[in-house]
């Protein structure tokens, strides 16, 4: 996996290194998944759904937004996994690297954003597809930037993924006050 890491790593790290333009755009898309912004969007869309009148999604955002960065930090320090040390850092870093933070808590935030504010707006599929593309741009600069191994960022969008989809599925009822879906019954004439 080491090979398979270090040869994807060398590829990606060459448009980066190559161009001052490129560069200078990849930090500031690696920045959309730091923790000022993905904090500042959840708490921005908190107040949003706390105005519009509903509470418990605004709970249930923070709450799944909290707690997934911690599991995210908690799995840095449990696994332990030292940054790549092919070439000096263009961005500030502070942590271990598996998994990503930014592909993690990026996945975390935007795709709990996009399922629990999608049906209040009424465009749950147009966000989901943008924190879709959002994230993947996001964990994509990790490794052009030389900050994470590409594994770290899979990894960090698969916890994501799974995280936020649990998260969101155990509190559905709670959120909305109903019981989970089920199933169309079919006519019972």
């Amino acid at each position: 996996m080491r090979a398979i890491d270090e040869a994807l790593l060398g590829w990606l790290l060459q448009p980066a290194q190559a161009s001052p333009p490129i560069l200078a755009t990849l930090r500031a898309l690696t920045e959309l998944g730091s923790w000022w912004a993905t904090l500042s969007a959840t708490a921005l869309a908190a107040v949003f759904l706390l105005i519009r009148g509903q509470h418990r999604r605004s709970a249930a955002l923070v709450l799944v937004v909290l707690t997934g960065r911690l599991s995210v930090d908690l799995l840095k320090l449990w696994l332990d996994r030292p940054r790549p040390a092919l070439v000096d850092y263009d961005v500030v870093v502070h942590s271990l690297s598996f998994p990503s933070g930014h592909a993690g808590n990026s996945t975390i935030t935007y795709l709990t954003l996009a399922l629990i504010l999608g049906p209040v707006v009424g465009s749950t599929r147009a966000l989901v597809a943008v924190a879709a593309l959002l994230t993947f741009v996001i964990g994509l600069t990790r490794p052009m930037l030389g900050v994470h191994w590409p594994t770290d960022v899979l990894a960090g969008w698969a916890w994501g993924i799974a995280w936020t989809l649990s998260a969101v599925w155990l509190l559905k009822t709670w959120m909305t006050g109903r019981p989970f879906d089920r199933p169309p019954q079919g006519n019972q004439a």
